[in-house]
């Protein structure tokens, strides 16, 4: 599934809901609640910022953590994606590598009940649970609900619903009519839903500022750290040169895999999954939103560069480039 909309306005300029129309109209991209894995981390960093408990400075310790619930004796044991742990490292470098165990010691730090109400104020679409698992995502949001979450940080800390205007078809000679219901590419059907689809959607949702304008700014420095950094989970967009900014996502087992970026002018979301929730990971590789989703959002910010004339946004490399020995 993919959304693309303009992050200020969230006008929704386009929705895919799936691949293979054949099987049915169901549009995941608008109807499906999956967890939303480790996109969750700008969200837990932003409470821990907000809080005056870490600054973007800040050093995190990647180590082992251990909850035991109080009530049900119960343990959680958070792992990273990786086996072993690198210790203490920047929290940049931390939100580069979406590295697990920074977002527990966050949401520790301030409290879980901190995190859960910011992510509800950016997203006042569904409660959920207060519980330290939402420190790796460990709750569900529609790829549509998702985007409109990130477009806090790209909208200067404002909430909104989301906007769907009349499309207007691509001027001659500037690429296919995106709109259609149906195209092909790359020898598969793609069901491309027009924004006409989803216009029957209702929110209940009021505009107002629900993040301190000095707060989004800190956030969305860290969001420039996967793609920027040398080891950033979505290094391969910087070659487009835009300036994005965005968190790539796996969730458990790697039943999902997820990217959501943006620019001032641009957000889009991607969610690669089954219907039915099963591992994505392939006989000799591991899966991720890294491997599935970010190539996804690649070829659209590329096409969106060309068709809606995208301006870069370029800041200073803060990144040396590691050199191979």
């Amino acid at each position: 599934a993919v959304v693309i909309l303009e992050p200020t306005t969230r006008e929704v300029l386009a929705i895919v809901g799936g691949v293979e129309p054949h099987r049915g109209s169901y549009n995941r991209a608008v109807s499906a609640r999956r967890p939303v894995g480790s996109t969750v981390k700008p969200f837990v960093f932003a409470a821990a910022l907000g809080a005056g408990a870490l600054t973007v400075s800040s050093d995190m310790h990647d180590v082992q953590y251990q909850y035991v619930n109080p009530w049900t004796g119960s343990v959680w044991e958070p792992k990273n994606w990786y086996p072993d742990h690198i210790g203490t490292l920047p929290l940049r470098d931390a939100m580069a590598r979406s590295v697990n165990m920074a977002a527990v010691e966050a949401t520790f730090t301030v409290g879980v009940d901190r995190v859960a109400t910011l992510i509800e104020a950016v997203s006042p679409v569904a409660p959920i649970r207060h519980e330290p698992a939402i420190a790796l995502g460990a709750f569900e949001r529609t790829p549509l609900e998702l985007a409109n979450a990130y477009a806090v940080f790209a909208a200067h800390g404002r909430v909104r619903p989301i906007s769907v205007q009349k499309h207007s078809p691509l001027p001659a000679g500037r690429g296919s009519d995106l709109s259609r219901p149906e195209r092909r590419e790359r020898g598969r059907e793609i069901n491309a839903s027009p924004p006409s689809e989803i216009s029957n959607l209702k929110s209940t949702m009021e505009e107002e500022q629900v993040l301190d304008a000095t707060l989004v700014r800190e956030v969305d420095q860290l969001l420039r750290e996967p793609i920027e950094h040398p080891q950033g989970t979505a290094r391969s967009l910087k070659r487009l040169g835009l300036g994005l900014r965005g968190k790539t996502g796996t969730t458990d087992q790697a039943h999902d895999a997820w990217f959501v970026g943006y620019t001032s002018e641009l957000l889009v979301a991607v969610w690669v999954g089954y219907d039915q929730p099963a591992s994505l990971r392939g006989p000799t590789r591991e899966e991720s939103g890294g491997t599935l989703a970010v190539p996804i959002a690649h070829d659209v910010f590329a096409a969106a560069r060309v068709l809606r004339g995208l301006t870069p946004e370029p800041h200073p490399d803060t990144h040396e480039e590691e050199v191979a020995p």
